[in-house]
């Protein structure tokens, strides 16, 4: 994992407008963020390439007004989301969102890179507070 920024924080769980386990991912997570990768080559010799499901959770501590945080996401080097607005998606300030995308094909490694846009904030803008890695059937 790679920051550029800020790095880790977390809350209180019940600042966060969520239920059940999704409550405690969100209240933490990190600022900054740049690069993430995940080892999945499993036991095989040599590796083979299989196919994810990589759910990636947001909610942003900071901004609860559209614009303020904005960044894009690339997984595997290609674009995911682009200009994603956490605080805009989700309903404001401290509002859980997940974004989904299956059929991720990795060999060796999963990386998933955030990449800084547009914001008024003056604050390092990438956020992500949980990811979930599924290996397809």
């Amino acid at each position: 994992m790679r920051f550029d920024g800020r790095g880790l924080y977390n809350e209180h769980s019940s600042r966060v407008d969520a239920d059940g386990d999704l409550r405690w991912i969100a209240a933490s997570g990190c600022r900054g963020i740049s690069r993430l990768e995940i080892d999945v080559a499993g036991e095989s010799e040599p590796p083979t390439e299989a196919k994810f499901t990589v759910r990636l959770i947001f909610c942003d501590p900071d901004f609860g007004e559209a614009g303020k945080r904005q960044f894009d996401v690339l997984v595997q080097s290609q674009p995911a989301f682009t200009k994603l607005d956490v605080a805009a998606e989700a309903g404001g300030r401290r509002q859980p969102l997940i974004k989904e995308l299956s059929g991720v094909a990795a060999t060796d490694a999963l990386v998933v890179e955030f990449v800084a846009g547009e914001g008024d904030a003056g604050q390092p803008t990438p956020i992500l507070s949980g990811i979930e890695v599924l290996r397809e059937r």
